[in-house]
């Protein structure tokens, strides 16, 4: 423990963020030991105590050892972590979010008051730590309840909501701060941004992204967004990416989700693939087709090749059939809407085959009709005179339609445009 806090009091002294910043990481080793030796201790606050009770009892021996400055208030923020870690470590998952809160509260006080930016390092240990302690929390509350039989009314990420009003309120120093850029908070508002769209997606509650998002895109910050780290700016567009593509505003998702993938580090595969994940159906909304060897770098193809090559060559039978093979997982991800809406594609690629063979500028709706049923999709008129009219209205097919006669009356010129234009 002691070697934990004579580490802090050096960093505290020194002012360098950096160190002091990964020593309130809580899978540092040095934080980890002091917080097995405080779990032994019931002396410390360690024991079964809640989380608030401990970070109390514990805080005067933190005190004590932070000496040479006036770092009282800082022993507050450090023993809350450490006993957020005691509480983590020994299944109690909700005195580990209290402790950790506790934490988080004090450090805004502190970060709010102090001027410079040397404690952004300290503010993304702790806000990282805060929302992954209050998803653990509430998984661990329900699961309680759950084995209670306890069906009641209760939030079900009600201490993740907890969180999102604590970053909200630092998020507010950052944005708002009138610091010279070179001392200036305003260097940490994309990270908490990027806290914000975690436990956001998390929460399901995208509406509230669009605040953050405006603040980002300001004026005030407009100088500042060209200069983050760029794991952060890949970050941002990736979240951003896929806020755009739920809007359906598939350019600017394509046009962000790129960007996160181009720059995010070819050693974190992991990241490129979910990255890809999302990017795949955009870029297949607007007519683009990944290469086969892209897909199989990141293990996507067994996913991805059949519903693209369904797509080009018109095959509704065999995009249904691969739609149908990943339902699950294409839904736990958030993107089976949007590659059923490529059906559409699906319907103006096998029309334009049918045209190619039959030629001309008219064809007749039961030509369509003949290719459907030859894939497995027996449709009466009415309904591909209601397709057709959508392929129509989205500029897929150029052209109209003649109802009394049945018939697609086809544009001399480009009659099926390409996608995207």
């Amino acid at each position: 423990m002691q070697a934990y806090l004579k580490q802090v009091n050096a960093a505290l002294l020194a002012a360098t963020g950096g160190a002091f910043g990964k020593l309130l990481q809580h899978n540092h080793p040095l934080l980890l030991k002091a917080a097995r030796q405080c779990g032994g201790s019931s002396s410390s606050g360690g024991g079964g105590s809640s989380g608030s009770s401990s970070v109390s009892a514990l805080t005067p021996v933190v005190t004590k050892a932070l000496s040479g400055g006036d770092f009282a208030n800082y022993a507050v923020v450090v023993a809350g972590v450490v006993v957020a870690v005691v509480g983590g470590s020994s299944g109690r998952a909700v005195d580990a979010f209290e402790a950790q809160r506790s934490a988080f509260g004090a450090f805004v006080r502190l970060f709010q008051a102090d001027s410079g930016r040397w404690l952004l390092d300290a503010l993304h240990s702790l806000s990282t730590d805060l929302r992954i302690c209050a998803e653990r929390a509430d998984v661990a509350i329900a699961a309680a309840a759950a084995g209670n039989g306890d069906v009641n009314e209760r939030n079900k990420w009600e201490c993740l909501e907890a969180a999102a009003r604590e970053l909200n309120k630092v998020f507010q120093s950052t944005v708002t701060d009138r610091a010279a850029a070179s001392v200036s908070k305003k260097w940490g508002a994309l990270d908490v941004t990027n806290s914000l769209f975690r436990v956001y997606f998390r929460l399901n509650n995208l509406r509230l992204c669009k605040n953050p998002i405006r603040a980002i895109e300001s004026d005030g910050l407009k100088s500042f967004k060209e200069k983050y780290p760029l794991s952060q700016l890949v970050t941002y567009n990736f979240f951003k990416g896929r806020l755009s593509m739920f809007d359906n505003d598939f350019e600017s998702a394509a046009s962000e989700l790129l960007f996160a993938f181009e720059n995010c580090s070819s050693k974190y595969k992991k990241n490129k693939k979910l990255i890809l994940l999302y990017l795949v159906p955009v870029q297949l909304r607007l007519g683009r087709f990944p290469p086969k060897a892209l897909l199989e770098k990141y293990d996507l193809s067994d996913k991805y090749s059949k519903i693209a090559a369904a797509i080009r060559l018109g095959k509704l039978d065999d995009f249904t059939a691969a739609l149908a093979a990943h339902h699950e997982f294409f839904l736990r991800n958030g993107v089976y809407l949007i590659l059923e809406q490529l059906r559409t594609l699906v319907y103006r690629n096998l029309f334009r085959a049918v045209h190619t063979v039959v030629g001309g500028t008219k064809l007749q709706l039961s030509f369509l009709q003949i290719s459907l049923s030859w894939l497995g999709s027996d449709i009466d008129l009415d309904e591909i005179e209601c397709l057709v009219a959508n392929l129509i209205y989205k500029g897929y097919i150029k052209g109209y339609l003649s109802h009394s006669h049945r018939t697609l009356v086809l544009s001399k010129n480009t009659p099926f445009p390409r996608i995207g234009q």
